[in-house]
């Protein structure tokens, strides 16, 4: 969804009291959500964006003009605090924080900005009983990502202990030895939720920790290649330009569904410390009814690619996934695999990946996956299963 710029946007900065520094290297930017979007805002993309609720509040506030820097918010926030010393207001601001707030585009003559210091003792309205103590910049995790409210937690690593609890079942744990019995899947898998993915597929073999998996269809996805990055912002280049690609750049400007999974293939470094080379390709699989006239990208970094029908050793895990789960699982499925006879001779070495099906705002039973592509085996007869 396309969403109309509002104003202010705003700065939260935290002063550094013990040096001459009047900053952390820490800023929160928030931009405004329109009155239309208050209560269905769509939830972000990216993990390092999130929606969060300013509760009630006042502040005391300094307005001046001109474009608005580091040094200018310095200057004005010691100004205001002098004022409100002055006042005998010394106590009644918090300053662990200060908050900028800028109101006109760049190219306006004239700009209006304004610094807030957070009042401890004024409030707007009478507070509940269980929320008096609270932060009054309080964050919350809104309806978007789940129905429950917190302030002031690390949802994330929160969201990491309660999953460390629960019972979660390894796959294949109900099969204590390697099957041969092949099961094919009719249906869109339960991990693709509502979502286009590639659901028709064989599982021709079941471990206690993998499965062997067989794609028998051929399939376009979209892809794009970064290099010279960390994984980190490797995948975040990627994605945004994928993104880019559903959300409308494309021949036909057209809107496309995002699916599942987001793969990204990974390529080992042998006798390296490094894990993998800074070159990574991820890709969107193209929905069903895009399959055959899918519209050419209009970026020259994003091309469209068809995977063959291939068969892969699969892992799954659970969790928020990043490079470091990624290489401990891919270890994991290369130890199950020679415990199991099987070697670099029967899966590629040179390529693996990775593959992600849930959205950032899903935090319980999240699905990840390990794939290493097969050598031998092939999910039809006249045709070598390759990506």
């Amino acid at each position: 969804m396309k969403i109309k710029m509002t104003v202010p946007v705003t700065m939260q900065i935290h002063p550094d009291t013990k040096t001459e520094s009047f900053s952390k290297n820490d800023y929160t930017m928030s931009f405004f959500i329109p009155f239309k979007h208050q209560k269905d805002a769509p939830a972000p993309f990216a993990e390092d964006v999130q929606l969060t609720v300013v509760q009630p509040f006042c502040a005391y506030v300094r307005v001046y003009g001109g474009r608005s820097n580091i040094t200018m918010i310095e200057e004005n926030y010691k100004a205001l605090v002098e004022d409100l010393k002055t006042n005998g207001l010394g106590d009644d601001f918090r300053t662990d924080m200060i908050y900028s707030a800028g109101y006109n585009d760049p190219k306006s003559v004239k700009q209006h900005n304004e610094i807030w210091l957070v009042s401890k003792r004024q409030n707007p309205a009478p507070l509940p009983e269980n929320e008096k103590a609270q932060s009054t910049f309080g964050k919350y995790f809104g309806k978007i990502c789940g129905k429950l409210s917190f302030k002031d937690i690390d949802f994330l690593s929160m969201t990491k202990k309660v999953m460390s609890k629960l019972p979660f079942i390894k796959p294949g744990a109900e099969s204590p030895e390697p099957s041969t019995e092949t099961s094919v899947n009719k249906s869109s898998p339960a991990f693709c939720g509502s979502n286009d993915c590639p659901d028709f597929y064989e599982v021709k073999l079941k471990a206690t920790d993998y499965t062997l998996r067989c794609y028998p269809e051929r399939y376009r996805w979209v892809s794009t290649t970064v290099t010279g990055e960390e994984s980190k912002q490797a995948s975040k280049t990627a994605f945004w330009r994928l993104f880019r690609y559903i959300d409308g750049k494309n021949a036909k400007k057209m809107k496309i569904k995002m699916t599942v999974p987001v793969a990204m293939q990974i390529q080992p470094v042998a006798e390296s410390d490094s894990f993998c080379k800074n070159n990574y390709t991820m890709s969107f699989f193209v929905p069903f009814k895009h399959q055959k006239d899918a519209p050419a990208p209009s970026e020259d970094s994003v091309h469209l690619t068809v995977f063959q029908p291939f068969c892969a050793y699969v892992r799954v895990y659970g969790g928020y996934s990043n490079m470091k789960r990624v290489e401990q699982h891919y270890n994991e499925l290369v130890k199950s695999l020679k415990r199991d006879g099987l070697g670099e001779e029967d899966y590629r070495t040179d390529a693996i990946y990775s593959a992600g099906y849930d959205s950032p705002c899903k935090f319980l039973n999240r699905h990840n996956e390990i794939w290493l592509i097969s050598k031998k085996q092939n999910p039809i007869e006249e045709e070598v299963g390759t990506l």
